[in-house]
């Protein structure tokens, strides 16, 4: 029984470590993509604080950079075939939106959504170019 108490709250502690790490993992990310305000790259960044706080060792600060370049990966990966989907619903809802119309009304939505297409091309060369010198968009 006593045992069973001490797994289980190493278990439950374990699970907080790596929500807390994902987390900071998620906001290193989302720090790269939106460009960091306190220079350096976030999971440069990161690696330090976790290397600093929990004192790494350098096989596990190799291990480390790993997971975080993986987690990374997978985090890209996943915006883009999100994005994909994204766009494939607003089509499909645009096509169900112009079953409803008539004639008239439906060159009318096409022009409003011509508009909404350019403003979001516009933001996103915007936002590419506020992109910092040696970070990449990916959106």
């Amino acid at each position: 029984m006593f045992i069973s108490r001490i797994r289980l709250i190493g278990l439950m502690l374990a699970c907080v470590v790596l929500g807390a790490a994902s987390m900071a993992v998620y906001e290193g990310l989302v720090s790269e993509r939106h460009g960091s305000r306190r220079g350096g790259h976030a999971s440069q960044r990161l690696m330090a604080e976790l290397s600093t706080e929990l004192r790494l060792s350098q096989d596990q600060k190799g291990q480390l950079g790993y997971i975080l370049e993986k987690s990374r990966q997978q985090m890209v990966e996943l915006n883009r075939s999100m994005r994909s989907r994204f766009r494939q619903i607003r089509e499909e809802s645009r096509e169900r939106i112009r079953g409803i119309l008539s004639a008239e009304q439906t060159e009318r939505f096409n022009r409003v959504v011509q508009k909404w297409d350019e403003r979001r091309r516009k933001r996103s060369i915007d936002k590419q170019d506020s992109v910092g010198v040696g970070q990449k968009s990916d959106g």
